[in-house]
């Protein structure tokens, strides 16, 4: 059993690793398109889903990550909005335990940037997520509120320093 939460966790630390990769860039940069659908991002519907029963046990609040999150978005400078037509920033976590490690729960947390886009074949609009952030974690009971903490700092940091890159860019390849 421990094997496949190794191998599941080794999985979701991939797919997080791929999803939130971007080049380091000197000079002429070069974003792919899911970083410049951050970039100069002014207003955001601010979305918690509700927590899963081990967190809300530990006293983690949603009410709360949302106050917080809301301070660290409007120190830079993105309004942040309960309602309304503007891109939506959405929080979702999932979590799973497993028998081999009794008294630790694991937890992969989903951090998504929905905006409205036409896509020209179709000549229709979605909304659809545009950029996301992964980012995992596995705790003892009696360390998941603060080891989640910080998790969640990551994945507001994360996508803060995506929304500060520049609206402009080459668009040509991300690599050279």
């Amino acid at each position: 059993m421990a094997r496949k939460l190794l191998a599941a966790l080794a999985l979701v630390g991939t797919v997080c690793l791929i999803a939130r990769s971007a080049p380091i860039l000197p000079g002429d940069m070069h974003f792919s398109d899911e970083i410049r659908t951050t970039a100069g991002i002014g207003a955001v519907r601010l979305i918690i889903l509700p927590f899963p029963p081990p967190f809300v046990n530990a006293g983690i609040s949603r009410n709360r990550i949302w106050e917080d999150w809301k301070k660290q978005l409007e120190q830079n400078r993105i309004q942040v909005f309960g309602k309304g037509d503007v891109p939506v920033l959405k929080l979702f976590v999932h979590y799973f335990k497993d028998e081999s490690l009794p008294g630790a729960v694991g937890y992969v947390c989903f951090l998504t940037l929905e905006q409205r886009v036409t896509i020209p074949r179709l000549e229709k609009s979605y909304t659809i997520p545009t950029w996301t952030g992964c980012e995992m974690g596995m705790k003892p009971m009696s360390e998941l509120a603060p080891g989640f903490r910080a998790t969640l700092s990551l994945s507001i940091g994360k996508f803060l320093s995506r929304a500060r890159q520049p609206r402009s860019g080459n668009n040509g390849p991300v690599s050279k």
